[in-house]
Formats: C-alpha cells, sequence, structure tokens
C-alpha cells in the first residue's frame, strides 16, 4: 500500500516493487507512476489508484498488456488514446493485447474525485523520465 495525505506520489525514476504497492491512494496531490521501471511477477498484476483531488499520470510500456478500469466523479480521462471529460464517467480501455496476451499483464484500476487522469503508453527503450508519445 502506498498513502499519501498531502503531496505527490511518485514511482518513475528508479525501479520500484509494482507487485505490493496497491492500493495506491494520493488524497491531495499528483500520482505519477513509471511501469517501465515496475517490477512486476508473471501473469496479472492488478492494482488500484485513487485520487481525492489531483492529477494522475500512468506511463505504460508499449510491450506490456494493459487494461484501465475505473471512475471520474468530475474530470478528464485520457486512457491509451481515448480521452472522456465531464461528470461521473468511466470506460474500460484495453491494449489489443491483452485479452491474449501471456505472460505479464496489467490491469489498473483509477479512481478521481476531482481530477485528471493520463494513461499512456510509451516506447521501451525510451529511458525514465523521457515521455515522449508511442509513434504511430
Amino acid at each position: 500500500m502506498i498513502l499519501n495525505a498531502f503531496g505527490s506520489t511518485e514511482r518513475k525514476r528508479a525501479p520500484w516493487d509494482a507487485r505490493y504497492a496497491s492500493p495506491i491512494i494520493t488524497l491531495f496531490g499528483s500520482t505519477e507512476l513509471d511501469f517501465r521501471q515496475a517490477q512486476l511477477d508473471e501473469g496479472e498484476t492488478e492494482i488500484a489508484i485513487v485520487a481525492g483531488c489531483g492529477a494522475v499520470e500512468i506511463l505504460v510500456p508499449s510491450d506490456l498488456p494493459v487494461l484501465v478500469t475505473g471512475l471520474s466523479i468530475l474530470g478528464a480521462r485520457s486512457i491509451l488514446g481515448q480521452s472522456d471529460n465531464g461528470i461521473l464517467h468511466g470506460t474500460d480501455h484495453a491494449s489489443p493485447d491483452f485479452a491474449t496476451a501471456t505472460g505479464k499483464r496489467l490491469r489498473l484500476a483509477v479512481f478521481t474525485a476531482v481530477g485528471g487522469v493520463e494513461v499512456r503508453q510509451v516506447p521501451v527503450g525510451a529511458p525514465a523520465g523521457v515521455v515522449a508519445p508511442l509513434a504511430v
């Protein structure tokens, strides 16, 4: 579990163990997670992210199948290139290879009260801190 009342929760500049991180709760502040540096077990890893008031930014390597579920009460969501905004909304989005993937898979449940959510896939070889969009 990771809990932060006021401030930011960041896991992006050094390797981190995502297997025991869930739930990640930030009451007031930002949450930034880079799964290119995360340690995951084989099979599916499920992580719940809850933000009271603030932004959530998540980077997932392009070779890691991912499914994103969740709900936002007020704010914008941009999940794997699909955007929506408004009051009380949420949709499930999966990378094309999620349903048939073997090996490591990531399931994210992202819930926010007030604030934006962005989940992007990024190139595998890009160094940490580089957030260039995945080439289309």
